[in-house]
């Protein structure tokens, strides 16, 4: 028989950024999804305000360094992020 497999956990992703000049909501999510994929997180569900993701732990820390990164490359600053397992 075959071994049912299993999701990895789900996080809320919170985060404080500082937006890139002249960024709608549309391309600050484009972003947030660029860097979630960056990290192998699977998205869930992304707003401009925060994010669902379904990724190992180990990947938060790859998600925030691609946060980071992402945002510096287009004139903005991620500030903080937290990371919430449900």
């Amino acid at each position: 028989m075959a071994k049912a497999l299993s999701s990895p956990p789900a996080y809320v992703i919170t985060f404080s950024l500082t937006r890139p000049p002249n960024l709608g909501d549309r391309e600050l999510i484009g972003l947030l999804r660029q860097a979630a994929h960056q990290a192998m997180c699977v998205e869930r569900e992304i707003t401009a305000h925060g994010m669902v993701v379904e990724c190992v732990e180990t990947a938060l820390s790859p998600l925030e360094t691609a946060l980071r990164v992402t945002f510096e490359a287009h004139g903005g600053r991620l500030e903080s992020m937290r990371a919430r397992r449900i």
